[in-house]
């Protein structure tokens, strides 16, 4: 537990992350529980979080509108929450707020972190947004003004220094964090998948595949697409047991019909769930096969931390430390449904292993933090 004496942080999260929704809010989430076992924490957020009781303070300062990263009266309740707190330590959750927040830090000596998820100008090229340019821009500046730059990878952190020209001293690795410490155990597993029988009419005897992934974002739609197109017409022409495809996550077109025109694979379209924990414990096999979009897929990391096997892309598979995940990940080259079939076939056919103790120790959220803990508890 922390001390009393303990300079205080704070977390600027200036979105809707709670509940959380995606890996990006699970990110923030879990940071900011993570950080407020160890120091004092608040966070600033958006006035429509839900309100709860949470470990960190939670304080509000944001509206939802774009409008939000060039507003003074943002800056305003900023500057009163972190003078009032006496905060020493501002940890911005990606760069496209610190602009507005430099003045403030400047006025009250307070260092800003900034917190990569991953280098976002990558993620906009790889779709071919016009604005990638103004993102690197951004993105330049306020990592080299930054007194520390956290990256959620260390492939991110490599590839950072050497574009942006960073000094490497001051970049930290700093993972995505699970809220898992340990694989769930069988009777978990087993009352998922007898919830998710019933809520849908499955029969627990079928092998679940599964994907997820909300389909507004390009990257997932493709994914989605290369499944109900290209991998479950090759599946239903060589699965020799009953199986499911379910395909979790809300957004997917209009114009795509909830993939009816693909029942015939065995696969169905569930949209958005409520619970997707459940979704992933009742799975017998994940799969990933995203081949655009930056940064470290953290559906991946969530799916072994509930103890799947996941089957992904070399692009999916990125800035995962490979070497802690045992046999729970199965790599496969970008664009090879032939390899990718056959690798979810031969997993199938094989037994589920645990997610190695390894695993948590370097992705349990309490642990990813470790190496930042010294840089915030000086005074």
């Amino acid at each position: 537990m922390h001390s009393n004496a303990s300079p205080v942080t704070a977390v600027v999260i200036p979105y809707v992350f709670l509940p959380p929704k995606n890996g990006g809010h699970q990110a923030g989430y879990g940071l900011c529980e993570a950080l407020s076992s160890e120091v004092p924490t608040i966070c600033i957020s958006s006035f429509t979080n839900a309100r709860s009781v949470y470990a960190f303070q939670l304080k509000f300062a944001f509206r939802e509108s774009v409008i939000k990263y060039f507003s003074p009266l943002a800056a305003w309740r900023c500057f009163r929450i972190l003078k009032a707190a006496r905060v020493r330590h501002c940890i911005v959750q990606q760069p496209f707020i610190a602009p507005l927040l430099l003045p403030v830090l400047a006025l009250l000596g307070i260092s800003l972190l900034v917190y990569a998820h991953n280098i976002e100008y990558r993620r906009f090229q790889s779709m071919n947004k016009w604005w990638w340019r103004i993102v690197w821009a951004v993105e330049w500046f306020v990592y080299r003004i930054a007194k520390q730059v956290l990256f959620i990878s260390a492939e991110e952190r490599v590839a950072a220094v050497a574009e942006f020209g960073l000094d490497p001293q001051k970049c930290l690795d700093v993972p995505y964090g699970v809220e898992r410490n340990a694989p769930p155990t069988e009777q978990e597993r087993q009352t998922a998948r007898r919830g998710v029988a019933a809520s849908h009419g499955f029969k627990e005897t079928e092998r679940w595949i599964l994907f997820f992934g909300s389909q507004n974002y390009l990257p997932n739609l493709e994914a989605v697409l290369f499944i109900a197109q290209e991998l479950a017409p090759l599946l239903k022409s060589q699965m020799t047991q009953d199986y499911r495809i379910m395909i979790c996550g809300g957004g997917l077109p209009a114009e795509y019909n909830k993939l009816e025109a693909f029942r015939q694979y065995n696969l169905d379209y569930l949209g958005f769930v409520e619970d997707i924990d459940q979704y992933v414990l009742a799975a017998d096999l994940v799969l990933n096969p995203i081949v655009k979009g930056a940064g470290v897929k953290t559906k991946v990391l969530e799916a072994i931390a509930l103890g799947k096997t996941v089957v992904s892309t070399e692009s999916g598979a990125f800035g995962i430390q490979k070497q802690v995940c045992g046999e729970q990940l199965v790599v496969v080259a970008d664009h090879d449904t032939p390899a990718f079939a056959e690798a979810v076939l031969q997993r199938l056919a094989s037994d589920n292993q645990s997610t190695p103790p390894e695993f948590y120790a370097y992705y349990y959220r309490d642990n990813a933090i470790k190496a930042l803990l010294p840089i915030l508890q000086k005074a």
